[in-house]
């Protein structure tokens, strides 16, 4: 199945509908009212406390374990990554392109203007 959602955040509490079980994009065992699998249960679980969380490195502490267990289990494959083309003046420096939008102003702290 070619799946292509678009990346809307960098906080994956924003994209719940793909890493819950119960959600509406969890393509590989869709329109389940329970987890079918063990391992979908320990990423409910797991995206439940992530998303309490108010302290950011355990926050990713935690994705880091959901994404240990989605690469375990391999319901989907990634297969390509997007190029992002973004242009400035020659006098803009220090610019850090992003795939998430706006691509340019990712790092908008580090950008200098000559």
């Amino acid at each position: 199945m070619y799946f292509g959602g678009p990346a809307t955040d960098v906080d994956p509490s924003t994209n719940l509908d793909f890493w819950l079980s119960a959600g509406g994009q969890h393509f590989w065992n869709i329109g389940q009212p329970t987890p079918a699998t063990d391992w979908e249960k320990r990423i409910d679980e797991l995206m439940a406390r992530q998303i309490a969380s108010p302290d950011e490195a355990e926050r990713k502490r935690i994705f880091t374990d959901v994404q240990k267990i989605f690469a375990d289990h391999e319901p989907a494959i990634y297969f390509a990554a997007p190029h992002v083309f973004v242009a400035t003046s020659s006098r803009v420096t220090n610019t850090t392109p992003s795939l998430v939008p706006p691509s340019v102003l990712w790092a908008a702290d580090s950008i200098q203007v000559r």
